[in-house]
């Protein structure tokens, strides 16, 4: 069984039956009252219309037993003046080639780990631009993640380790570029990792360990490039640390 939403909905669309997984929002779809999956079940969501939600702290799409959102096709935008995608109650697993944005808050939210798959033509942007929180986060990043500027804020924030892969094409900016915490990192940048240039802004906060490797070509930059603290954090460096 399935769903397929299309045309204008101005009010909030919810999935509670079996028959409604998986669900698209095709090309023609326009919701802007989001979308939210109940805790029956792991969703399966593709996108390849318009989501939006303006609402105070709302969710472009909200899954609440973890699940699957695509975001496929250079036109297709997820939304949310809160969150863009935010999923918990289970592991997330989130691929973007469009645009994922969280215009007050986080672009992807997924308190229970899970994994982020940012393609070449995508960017996924908020304050913190992905966030993990009790588990650990994986993400692959070969187009644009942006965080905000100001203190706390982030390209990248996880709460209890991750693995960060990111492209050639990549770019990954905010206060911090990448903070991880709780856990140990693993860090491969082939491409670009930016903090600010103010005091307090980092390339890479490390607070639980790990490895970094920065490739030829790559750079790691901020007003401090790499800050790892608390546990032994190893360094392979082949491009630009600054």
């Amino acid at each position: 069984m399935s769903r397929t939403i299309t045309g204008t909905i101005g009010t909030l669309v919810s999935l509670t039956l079996v028959s409604d997984d998986p669900a698209t929002i095709d090309a023609a779809g326009v919701l802007t009252a989001g979308l939210n999956g109940n805790a029956s079940r792991a969703w399966q969501i593709l996108n390849l219309g318009t989501v939006t939600n303006a609402a105070a702290v709302s969710s472009g799409v909200r899954l609440l037993a973890g699940g699957t959102v695509a975001n496929s096709g250079t036109a297709s935008l997820i939304s949310g003046a809160g969150y863009g995608v935010r999923i918990s109650g289970g592991a997330a697993s989130v691929s973007n080639a469009g645009q994922i944005s969280g215009t007050g808050g986080y672009g992807v939210y997924t308190y229970d780990g899970g994994s982020v798959t940012n393609l070449s033509t995508g960017t996924v942007s908020g304050a913190i631009a992905i966030y993990a929180g009790a588990s650990a986060l994986t993400v692959d990043n070969a187009g644009s993640i942006v965080g905000g500027t100001a203190a706390g804020k982030a390209g990248i924030r996880a709460r209890a380790g991750a693995t960060v892969t990111n492209r050639s094409t990549g770019t990954i900016s905010g206060r911090y570029g990448i903070r991880v915490q709780g856990a140990a990192a693993t860090i491969a940048n082939a491409g670009g990792v930016s903090g600010g240039v103010s005091a307090g802004g980092r390339g890479l906060l490390l607070s639980g360990g790990g490895s970094v490797v920065n490739q030829s070509a790559a750079r790691i930059d901020g007003y401090y490039g790499i800050e790892a603290t608390g546990t032994t954090t190893s360094l392979v460096n082949s491009g630009i640390v600054a």
